[in-house]
This record gives C-alpha cells, sequence and structure tokens, in this order.
C-alpha cells in the first residue's frame, strides 16, 4: 500500500509552521505532512512524493503567492492528480478566483483566514475520509471489473467445454449407432435408456420407455431358445448386470412378427462415483448362421458316428469267420482299424475345414468391427478425459469427478469387448489352422535356440495369466546339434503345446496338493526339464515333468482330434492333434509318450537330420 501525504502551501513560514502544528496534532503521524514556501516550489515537491511512491491526498495553499498564485497551482496540481482533494486557506481570494479553482480544479473547501481550529480540522478530517472512501470504491469498482472479465472468460470456456462434451457424446453415440451388434443402455431400474440402430432391427422395437427391468421380456418377446417360455427374470444379462455382474448368454431368442432371432448376449454394470450401479449396458449380435453351422457339425458328426459304428460292425464279423483264417481275419481286422481312423480323422478333419469357412465369415467380421470400434471407443474416452483434466478447474470438482467415473467405466467395456473378440478371433484362428492342409517351406534353424525361446514364452504366459505360478526349469541343450531344415513357426508351436500340457499337469497336482487335507503337508516342487541330444541320424527332444502323468486308458488317445482331459472351456483337443501332424507328417519325425500316473510323463520327439 502506497504512502499518503499532505502539502501547505503558502509565502509567509510561520503560517506553514502552525499549519503544520495543527495537522500533526489533529492527525498524527498517520500521514507525511510537507510545507511549502511557493506554487513552484509546490509543484516540485509534489513530483518528489509521486516518484517516491506517495499518493498525495490532499493540498492546502494560499491564494496570494509571489510568482505562481494557489488558483493556478491547484489548476495544475489538479491537471497531474485529479483524485488530489484542494482545499484554498487565504483571507483574500475574490469570487472570481474562488470560482475559477471550483471550475479547473474542482475545489474542496475554502477556508478564510484567519482560520478557526475546530473548522479547519473538521474540514481535513472529511477531505481526507472522502478521499479514502473515493480510493476505496475505485479499487472495488477496479476488483469488480476484473471479477467481471474472469466471469467472463469462465462462462466462454465452459460453454467450450460442455459444446466439447457434447461433440463426445455425439461422437460416441454415432460409434454405438454405427456397430453391427446391438447395444442396449438401461438406467439403475431397467428402464430402457438408449437403443442403437443394430438393436432395435435385431429386437424390432425403438426404445419403450415404459418399460421395466421385469418387464423386459415380454416387451421385446425375449424367449429362452427353443422354448415357448420367456426368458426367465434371473437369468436376464441386464437385470444381472443391476446386481453388479458381468454376464454372458448365448441361449435367447428374440420373436418378431415373421421370424425368430437366436441370440448372444454380453451384460455389464456400470458404477458411479459411489460405487453404485446407476446403468447396465447389454451388447447381443444375431447368430442365426452360427446355430445353422453348429446344426451342420452335429449331424456331419452323428453321421460319422454311424460310420465307425458300421465300421466296429464290420469288425465283428470279420471275427466270426473260420479259425482256420485266424491269422488272416486278424491281419485283415487290424487294416480296417487302421483304415478306420484314418477315415474318422479324415472325416472330421474335412468338416472341420468346411465349418471353419463358414465360421470365419460369419463371425470375423463382426468380430472386426466390435474390436474396432472399442478400440475406437477407448481412444476417444482418452481424449475426453484429456479434455476434461484441461478444463476442470473451471468446473465444478463433484462433476468432474463423475464425468471421470463414467468415461472410466466406458474404457473398462470397451476393453472387456475387445480381449473377448480377441479371444474368440484366436479360437477360429487355431481351428483354421488345425484344418488347413497346405505345406510350409523348411529353411536351416537353430532347433536349441527355437526350443529355448518356447519354453520362455511358455512360462512368462503363464507367469502373466496366474502370478502364483512358479516352475523349476532344467534344460539340457546339446550345443553340437547343427542346424535343421525346420518349418519354425509351426514346430515352436508344436513346442509350445507340449510344454502348456506340461506345465498344466504339474499345475493340477499342485492344486490337488494344496486342497486334498492328507497331501498339504507333502513338499511338492513343480518341475520340468528339456534337454536335446544329437544322435547319429536324428536329434531327439525330452520333454518332462513331475506332474499328474495320463491313465494308460487315455493314453492312446491324446493325439487325436477333438480329445482333451481338460475341463469344458480349457481345452479344444486340437492341441495335441496338431502337433502330432507337425512333428510326425510335416517334419518326419517320431512323437512318443512315457508316463506313470501320479509321476511323471515324458514326450519323446525325434527330427531327422538333412542328408549330407
Amino acid at each position: 500500500m502506497n504512502r499518503t501525504a499532505i502539502i501547505c502551501v503558502d509565502d509567509e513560514q510561520t503560517i506553514l509552521d502552525s499549519l503544520k502544528m495543527e495537522l500533526e496534532t489533529t492527525l498524527g503521524d498517520n500521514y507525511l505532512i510537507e510545507i511549502t514556501q511557493g506554487g513552484e516550489e509546490a509543484l516540485e515537491v509534489f513530483s518528489e512524493l509521486v516518484e517516491d511512491d506517495y499518493e498525495v491526498a490532499l493540498v492546502i495553499s494560499d491564494y496570494i503567492m509571489p510568482n505562481l498564485k494557489g488558483d493556478e497551482l491547484l489548476k495544475r496540481i489538479h491537471n497531474i492528480s485529479p483524485k488530489t482533494l484542494k482545499i484554498m486557506l487565504t483571507g483574500q481570494a475574490d469570487l472570481e478566483a474562488v470560482g475559477n479553482v471550483i471550475n479547473y480544479a474542482k475545489l474542496y473547501r475554502y477556508i478564510p483566514k484567519p482560520w478557526q481550529a475546530d473548522d479547519l480540522r473538521i474540514t481535513v478530517k472529511e477531505a481526507l475520509y472522502s478521499y479514502s472512501q473515493d480510493k476505496a470504491l475505485a479499487e472495488k469498482n477496479a476488483q469488480l471489473q476484473t471479477m467481471n472479465k474472469a466471469l467472463e472468460q469462465s462462462n466462454r470456456e465452459q460453454a467450450d467445454l460442455i459444446a466439447q462434451l457434447h461433440e463426445n457424446e455425439n461422437r460416441l453415440r454415432q460409434f454405438l449407432e454405427a456397430m453391427p451388434v446391438g447395444v442396449c443402455v438401461t438406467d439403475a431400474k431397467g428402464k430402457p435408456y438408449l437403443i442403437n440402430k443394430a438393436g432395435q432391427q435385431i429386437s424390432d422395437r425403438a426404445i419403450i420407455e415404459s418399460a421395466t427391468g421385469s418387464q423386459l421380456q415380454d416387451t421385446y418377446q425375449i424367449y429362452l431358445a427353443g422354448t415357448e417360455q420367456l426368458y426367465p427374470k434371473p437369468q436376464n444379462p441386464i437385470l444381472r448386470a443391476l446386481q453388479g455382474e458381468s454376464v454372458a448368454v448365448d441361449d435367447m431368442e428374440i420373436r418378431q412378427r415373421d421370424k425368430m432371432i437366436p441370440v448372444e448376449a454380453w451384460g455389464t454394470p456400470i458404477y458411479d462415483q459411489d460405487g453404485n450401479v446407476a446403468y447396465a449396458i447389454a451388447a447381443f449380435q444375431d447368430i442365426t448362421e452360427r446355430k445353422r453351422a453348429e446344426a451342420e457339425r452335429e449331424r456331419l458328426l452323428a453321421e460319422l458316428s454311424q460310420l465307425n459304428q458300421d465300421l466296429q460292425q464290420a469288425n465283428a464279423q470279420l471275427e466270426d469267420y473260420s479259425h482256420n483264417l485266424e491269422e488272416k481275419v486278424e491281419q485283415r481286422t487290424v487294416e480296417l482299424k487302421a483304415a478306420q481312423q484314418q477315415i474318422v480323422v479324415q472325416e472330421k478333419l474335412a468338416s472341420l475345414g468346411a465349418l471353419t469357412a463358414g465360421i470365419a465369415h460369419e463371425l470375423r467380421n463382426p468380430l472386426n468391427f466390435v474390436n474396432n470400434y472399442a478400440e475406437g471407443s477407448v481412444e476417444l474416452v482418452e481424449e475426453a478425459t484429456e479434455e476434461l483434466d484441461n478444463q476442470s478447474e473451471h468446473l465444478d470438482p463433484d462433476a468432474v469427478d463423475y464425468l471421470k467415473e463414467i468415461l472410466t467405466d466406458i474404457k473398462e467395456n470397451s476393453l472387456a469387448i475387445n480381449k473377448h473378440g480377441n479371444r474368440a478371433d484366436s479360437i477360429i484362428s487355431s481351428m483354421m489352422l488345425h484344418a488347413r492342409s497346405e505345406s510350409s517351406q523348411h529353411q536351416l534353424t537353430d532347433l536349441n535356440e527355437l526350443l529355448a525361446e518356447a519354453v520362455q514364452l511358455v512360462y512368462h504366459s503363464k507367469r502373466a495369466s496366474d502370478n502364483r505360478f512358479n516352475i523349476t526349469i532344467d534344460t539340457d541343450y546339446d550345443n553340437s546339434i547343427e542346424q535343421l531344415e525346420l518349418v519354425s513357426n509351426d514346430l515352436s508351436r508344436a513346442f509350445i503345446n507340449l510344454l502348456d500340457n506340461s506345465c498344466y499337469a504339474v499345475q493340477t497336482k499342485q492344486q490337488s496338493y494344496q486342497s486334498n487335507p492328507d497331501q498339504v503337508d507333502k513338499a511338492f516342487t513343480p518341475t520340468l526339464r528339456v534337454k536335446t541330444r544329437n544322435l547319429e541320424q536324428t536329434v531327439e527332444i525330452r520333454i518332462r515333468d513331475n506332474g499328474i502323468g495320463i491313465p494308460p486308458e487315455i493314453e492312446e488317445k491324446i493325439f487325436h482330434p477333438f480329445f482333451t482331459t481338460k475341463p469344458t472351456g480349457e481345452g479344444t483337443g486340437l492341441g495335441l492333434s496338431m502337433t502330432h501332424d507337425i512333428i510326425v507328417g510335416q517334419h518326419g519325425g517320431t512323437l512318443k509318450l512315457e508316463t506313470e500316473v501320479g509321476a511323471y510323463s515324458e514326450f519323446i520327439i525325434t527330427l531327422p537330420k538333412p542328408a549330407d
């Protein structure tokens, strides 16, 4: 805050001293009081005070002074500082002079000489109070102007942010409308909030605002597949999502006026900032073609089963031949069994190839749309979040937190959709890979390096899916092995399948130890041993684990297509079959299994060396 000064001007020193004493008595040391003899000196003092950051609140001047009269002095001071108050103190000024000062210098008061002490004190105090009030008012006005400008700027920024949020919301709606799968969003009571274009086409209905969660099945004609029963409410994906579950079902049918559409649906909850379910989102798609493909697959499997039964009957008839032809019959029976197995495998692979083309055509395109739009939604949410962070200081913090919570939920849901879409795509790719018959090109490859990479890949993959997984890996690679002519990608896949089965075996054994009270105290260290040897004509690879082993009754079946010992959903039965095809059929090698139930399993592989 600037300091405040008062200037007293007169040509008589005694009057100036008296005036200064009177002012000091009245005002104390709150003001700097300067006295000057004459107008010229007063102007110099005024300038010096301003340079020293003083505010000159009041000038008290005589009228009759040599060189520069009081009225002219006060006019000059007014031109320099209009806010400075002026008082004329004289006994010789005429009315014209006083009027001149009032008009051109905004004279505050006129006090005649000799002055009355009380009159002088009151006048000076009133002038200083008026000056402070004017100053405070000016400061308030300046503050109000600044606040108004800031408020206007804030309003403009908030309007821009709201416009941006509306634009982002419109983009999200456009994305949802463009998606090839149906999307439905309901509020916490199950009332439909949004249904995109694809969803309206599948359900043959737009948003029905009067519908509630308990009426969705009846309103949108949702039935349990293959029945005349409305879809059970406890199993409805939207109602389960409103209970906090993330679910997927494929046993729904939507009845339209002239047709029935089988539907696969996914339900996911959306939470508010307090952790309560605020919305439920459901994605659903028409799976008519998939159901047709599944029905065709079942028909082919039934035909294969009948063919197998016919062949078994033929084998039984051959056993009834004469004892004299027993050896020949036995030999023929062996040949027929081999032919039977070959036919079954060929028929299964042929049917799988035909089905794969249909499945890829019907599923891959919508899956690509799902993945692409899920990724686009994630990027859009990130852009909206960044813009929200940039503008957060101008918005209500609770509103910002609420918007961030919604954006985070949308992003997480989009990532989940993308993850499951990619898994479905990988399953299709695996089936197509197993069904293909074309050969790949052999190239010289370092076997030890290829095997070591497969070991590391499987180990880190297991650790990534379950950070509790741990296993001791012992490797013994024969460095004398030279490069072999291999199809490295396919052989690596075969190694990965065998290593993955070994890890599954030791995991299963470890879990049984932990869950069985009789074995929980027994020490068990999951161990995987990988070894290569350079033999005379071949190279040998051994992959051994100390897992659960394989029972004798299923040992000969493990390389058959579609055979698996894993629980439903964890294995396709194609891994070891494809591994056998790669090692034996593609590379001309051998694949054998040695095992003991509860003790170990060891795969023994031989690969031929290149001809000299």
